[in-house]
């Protein structure tokens, strides 16, 4: 099924940036992220990860008294598709990924859209023999603040081939293990889990007092799961 994207989203060009950045909407020390921010991922109250028009996760909003908004190498989307001419990789995202990853975006490359609480990405960079359309979700929901106020995002990619010749692709999502560095020191727990038709990785820690955190990452499907460490 294609992903629709409502016409009275806003919409720019990804990793184009702006002639003029606007000024901060207040005067006193709070929190401003800048041009770049986009729709954040979760926020109603318990925090919340940014997702920036680049395509960068940059956001770290998740303690009390704490924020942080610089752009994490390791978070984020990369494709890989061969039509029978020779493999390509690519990471989906305009700033620099990690060595060895594949190029990144062009600035351009492509169209950020935005309605909250959704956003969409517009993949179209050169020498990619698919086309890539992203659709980002926080979910709201009413009646349930406390599941509405959680820092969580789902993602959905559809992947359409506009040629006529048969190509062969695959996406990936990486994940840097933040509650290790946030909680240095103690152990972090790891496990994977299949629930609900969803397979995926939980990292949780275990401290004298109960648990001090967890946070997963799941996929729809998803056979023969992997995990590597724990960061």
């Amino acid at each position: 099924m294609p992903i629709r994207i409502p016409e009275v989203a806003w919409s720019w060009p990804i990793g184009a940036g702006v002639d003029v950045p606007p000024r901060p909407r207040v005067t006193l020390p709070m929190i401003d992220d800048g041009p770049w921010a986009g729709v954040p991922i979760g926020g109603i109250g318990a925090g919340s990860i940014g997702r920036t028009q680049r395509g960068d996760f940059a956001r770290r909003h998740l303690r009390i008294g704490e924020h942080r908004f610089a752009s994490e190498p390791l978070d984020g989307f990369a494709v890989w598709a061969d039509d029978g001419t020779g493999p390509v990789a690519m990471v989906l995202r305009t700033t620099p990924a990690p060595e060895g990853w594949g190029p990144s975006l062009v600035a351009g490359a492509g169209r950020y859209r935005a309605l909250f609480p959704r956003a969409w990405f517009e993949y179209e960079p050169d020498g990619l023999p698919i086309r890539v359309v992203e659709e980002q979700l926080s979910p709201v929901i009413p009646g349930d603040e406390a599941a509405a106020s959680l820092p969580l995002g789902t993602f959905e990619l559809a992947l359409s081939n506009p040629s006529d010749r048969p190509v062969d692709a695959a996406v990936l999502f990486s994940w840097r293990d933040v509650l290790g560095e946030v909680f240095d020191g103690t152990p972090v727990l790891a496990e994977t889990f299949a629930r609900d038709g969803a397979t995926g990785v939980r990292f949780g820690l275990a401290t004298a007092d109960g648990e001090a955190g967890s946070f997963a990452i799941a996929a729809a499907g998803g056979e023969g799961l992997e995990m590597e460490g724990t960061n």
